[in-house]
């Protein structure tokens, strides 16, 4: 709605992180003020107080932009952004949703991302008869990315760890998550 770049359809804020999702990519930022040096210890790279950052981000390899944006979940509460200090320019009771869905970012594919725990997921959806092997993800990190022993992703960063879990196939029977198979 005009708070942060105009590519930006949706953005969250949860547990460090600040995600920007846009037709190409999620961009998540991990943030952390850096605290104060104790007397006596040596001097850090950042200054006490300073906000230390690390960008990763997530693209759909081959996918298409989306053909629509959908907010799903409204929430109870909202937000307000006083930006700068022209009230014309302040963006007010803006609404909260708690899933957002990228539609047919390939042909027959949906992306649905939601939080869970202060921790971003992601469904991808795959519409009956569509080919999932064209689903491709691509990440960019700063430090190195390694899977664990159980399967998952690991991107390191400076400030620590994104771990995106082992992906799991499941088809959903009247509303419900039924055979489920880890891949």
């Amino acid at each position: 709605m005009g708070q942060t770049d105009a590519r930006v359809r949706f953005f969250a804020r949860g547990g460090g992180m600040t995600s920007f999702f846009t037709d190409t990519e999620v961009t998540m930022v991990l943030s952390r003020q850096h605290a104060k040096t104790p007397r006596g210890a040596a001097r850090p790279e950042v200054g006490p107080g300073e906000l230390e950052q690390a960008v990763v981000r997530m693209r759909l390899a081959g996918a298409q932009r989306p053909a629509a944006w959908r907010s799903l979940e409204k929430q109870p509460g909202i937000s307000n952004y006083f930006i700068g200090n022209d009230p014309e320019k302040w963006l007010t009771r803006v609404p909260t949703y708690g899933r957002i869905e990228a539609m047919g970012v390939y042909p027959g594919v949906d992306l649905v991302c939601h939080g869970n725990q202060s921790q971003l997921e992601y469904d991808l959806v795959v519409a009956p008869g569509a080919d999932p092997g064209q689903v491709q993800l691509a990440w960019d990190a700063p430090g190195s990315l390694r899977l664990s022993p159980g399967g998952d992703l690991v991107l390191s960063t400076g400030l620590g760890n994104i771990v995106q879990k082992r992906p799991r196939v499941y088809q959903e029977i009247a509303g419900k998550p039924a055979r489920q198979v880890e891949v």
